[in-house]
């Protein structure tokens, strides 16, 4: 399953880094996957744009609302939660060979 959730956030990225290279001729990975991450901190169409200005990004209005609304369709019910996975260790034999 976090096979699933991974391919889907790297669909994410792509559309966005496309979509930034059609508006600001830019296509960097690395800015999309901020803006996807200053998403995830925005509750509205509004703080997302207030924490993009923050940051520096001089975006028009209807190109962040474009971008709200495409990080919100593809985005899953619960979010991305990349690089928190909880994998489970498997206890190894401390016994044979163990100093």
């Amino acid at each position: 399953m976090a096979d699933l959730k991974k391919l889907e956030y790297l669909s994410l990225v792509s559309k966005v880094s496309s979509e930034l290279l059609n508006h600001i001729g830019n296509s960097d990975k690395t800015l999309a996957e901020f803006i996807i991450y200053q998403h995830s901190k925005s509750s509205s169409v509004e703080s997302f744009k207030s924490l993009l200005d923050a940051a520096g990004a001089d975006l028009p209005e209807s190109f962040v609302s474009n971008l709200d609304r495409l990080i919100r369709t593809l985005s899953p019910p619960g979010g991305f939660q990349l690089g928190k996975s909880k994998k489970k260790k498997g206890k190894g034999k401390a016994g044979a060979g163990a100093v």
